[in-house]
């Protein structure tokens, strides 16, 4: 099971910015709303070796030796203990692992949308700079990877980053964490209106760079793009989005999220 891009599916992806533009100009088909964590698990859980009863029973307590999981097991003792349930089920009767994937998928991204909001711009800022690096990483020699991120089609087949770079998957978790522990409940509140606009700016210079086509199927059926093509322009949106600034990166990423 590759957890890397389990979670690099949770959080603040490319597409949830996308659809609310995109929507705005004509109908189309979305792709996956949320994209980033790191979840490094030990692959004991899912070791053919193993019984799937065995596993069922240990599932609670492999899930908690993850400090981000360990951590919403304390903030939100509910919602894990249904994810418990649910996914121990799921192992019981043999479903795939993409299926269970996706339990803790739903997980972190409920989790992490009730604190975005409370979120400093600071630590916003620093998520989306570990997303673009880690994609910068994918850009060079697996390219399809970004796409399969993006669209929530994980497989074993997508490059396992917390062995080859653990610095930046550490970084993404602990972001995590961060937020989901921090203590601040004021919340800030979205400017809708400036946000469109900012958001609006990234994606008519993306157009002009790559071209309105591409761009637009990018962002709403990028499989009919080559994958190298696809995957520059989720890069670019994601490094256009930085070069906005904390506050705005922040503001935008908050917005996107809050559909």
């Amino acid at each position: 099971m590759n957890w890397t891009s389990v979670l690099i599916c949770a959080t603040i992806g490319a597409a949830c910015s996308a659809v609310r533009y995109f929507i705005s100009k004509q109908k189309s088909t979305t792709i996956s709303v949320l994209a980033l964590i790191a979840l490094p698990v030990t692959l004991y859980l899912f070791s053919p070796y193993i019984s799937n009863t065995v596993k069922a029973s240990k599932l609670e307590e492999k899930y908690k030796e993850n400090p981000l999981l360990n951590t919403i097991s304390k903030k939100h003792p509910e919602e894990f203990k249904e994810f418990i349930t649910i996914s121990k089920k799921a192992v019981y009767n043999h479903e795939p692992t993409a299926t269970i994937d996706g339990y803790t998928i739903s997980l972190i991204r409920r989790v992490f949308s009730k604190h975005l909001n409370t979120a400093s711009d600071e630590a916003i800022f620093r998520l989306i700079t570990a997303q673009r690096d880690i994609y910068q990483i994918l850009l060079k020699e697996h390219p399809e990877d970004i796409v399969k991120i993006e669209l929530n089609q994980i497989d074993d087949s997508v490059v396992h980053l917390e062995e080859l770079y653990p610095h930046l998957t550490e970084k993404i978790q602990k972001i995590e964490e961060e937020v989901i522990l921090s203590e601040n409940t004021v919340k800030t509140p979205i400017d809708d209106t400036l946000a469109k606009k900012k958001l609006a700016i990234i994606y008519s210079n993306l157009e002009k760079q790559f071209g309105e086509q591409n761009v637009f199927m990018t962002f709403t059926l990028p499989k009919s793009l080559p994958a190298a093509t696809s995957a520059q322009i989720i890069f670019s949106y994601y490094q256009a989005l930085l070069d906005c600034g904390k506050e705005d990166t922040a503001l935008i990423a908050k917005y996107t999220m809050a559909a």
